[in-house]
């Protein structure tokens, strides 16, 4: 019943954070040719929008991943232990990425640091992270604001170029409800009386008639909303463009 159910969630959801992700990064890929390093790459679900890079490196920690990473070795290039510390030479490649992942970096501001010391002159760094969003790891460290990442940037020596938010408080409310939804199964899994289970059900299985409906309404949002990029205080999450001086 539930692998029903969640294959029903996913052909019928529509999930405005993967949306945006890859709207924006559309608009930066062309920024990054040569050798590149997606930091925290996952199944590298972005890699496809960099297909004019030289040699694409990807990593993953085993921390995230210790229950799977036999699965995730074909997606790692290099497994690190943390962001805070990068196996690389200095001014080894011309391109940074780091999507979702700064959330859960022990130690951020060495992350930055480590990347100005690997990019080349001239090289860039795209990053993206959570900001108005519930935690979703247990190894979730923090929120940073648009002062903090451009401070965290600025600190290590980078040139911030771009800071932007991912719509506003429409697409906030949007991706907090998707979040919600999802969060059902194992809300009712967690209920702690027979009534609260029961509620809980219900509740579901309401979201879930209403979905079809629920994912319209959120296209529209994010055709409305795609193009805001300044509303830092109203976000879910927040872009960042900066570079290595030359």
């Amino acid at each position: 019943m539930l692998k029903w159910i969640e294959k029903y969630i996913l052909a019928i959801e529509f999930t405005i954070h993967k949306s945006l992700m890859f709207n924006k990064i559309k608009h930066y890929q062309s920024y990054f040719e040569g050798k590149i390093l997606d930091i925290g790459a996952g199944d590298q679900p972005y890699r496809k929008l960099f297909s004019k890079t030289s040699k694409y490196i990807s990593t993953n920690t085993k921390n995230h991943y210790k229950e799977q990473s036999e699965e995730m070795n074909k997606f790692t290039d290099v497994w690190i232990k943390d962001a805070s510390e990068l196996p690389f030479e200095d001014k080894e490649v011309e391109g940074v990425l780091c999507f979702q992942v700064l959330s859960v970096v022990e130690k951020p501001e060495l992350f930055f640091k480590e990347t100005k010391r690997i990019l080349k002159p001239g090289g860039k760094l795209l990053l993206t992270t959570d900001f108005l969003y519930p935690t979703w790891s247990s190894e979730d460290r923090g929120r940073y604001s648009k002062q903090q990442l451009e401070r965290f940037a600025k600190e290590a020596g980078l040139k911030v170029l771009k800071t932007e938010s991912f719509g506003g408080i429409r697409s906030l409310f949007f991706a907090l409800l998707g979040r919600r939804i999802r969060s059902y199964p194992q809300r009712i899994k967690d209920s702690k009386s027979l009534i609260t289970k029961v509620f809980r059900v219900l509740i579901f299985f309401f979201y879930l008639l209403f979905l079809p409906l629920i994912s319209l309404s959120g296209y529209i949002i994010y055709l409305s909303d795609k193009n805001n990029n300044s509303d830092f205080d109203f976000t879910f999450n927040l872009l960042l463009f900066a570079e290595k001086p030359l």
